[in-house]
């Protein structure tokens, strides 16, 4: 990392010569940091859904924003922006995504959610927690009323 950005030099590297700063193997990560700055994309991270996920704030704001893939996936990130895969702008949650979530928990489609990490399809969407969640989802439907 120079003042100038992200610059590529050599991996025999351990300082850069002119700047002093560190030299640092690209990650995936970095990577990703890098295209989405490039072309203007606010970075964003995908969120794993839990138990203790707060989607809203007490005033009702989005924590949350997502993104649903045309067979019915979903998706959700840390901010808002666009998918840093498909470059479309993702929405806010509301209270009938965070219903469909608890449904996938409860019906055991872990399959339909995508978790953070990987940028793939991953398990164990808190299935023991269930109950609880299902009686959030009663709440959430009852405040749509």
């Amino acid at each position: 990392d120079t003042p100038y950005g992200i610059e590529y030099v050599s991996c025999a590297w351990q300082v850069h010569p002119i700047y002093g700063t560190d030299v640092h193997r690209i990650s995936k990560a970095i990577a990703i940091s890098e295209g989405t700055q490039k072309n203007g994309i606010p970075n964003v991270e995908r969120v794993t859904p839990s138990k203790n996920t707060r989607f809203f704030t007490a005033g009702g704001s989005p924590l949350v924003w997502y993104y649903q893939h045309p067979d019915g996936k979903l998706e959700f990130f840390s901010k808002p922006g666009r998918h840093p895969q498909f470059n479309v702008v993702l929405a806010p949650i509301s209270s009938q995504i965070v219903c469909q979530l608890f449904e996938f928990i409860e019906q055991d489609k872990s399959d339909m959610v995508v978790v953070g990490g990987d940028w793939g399809v991953g398990e164990g969407l808190y299935t023991e927690t269930a109950s609880s969640l299902g009686e959030l989802r009663n709440f959430l439907l009852t405040m749509k009323r």
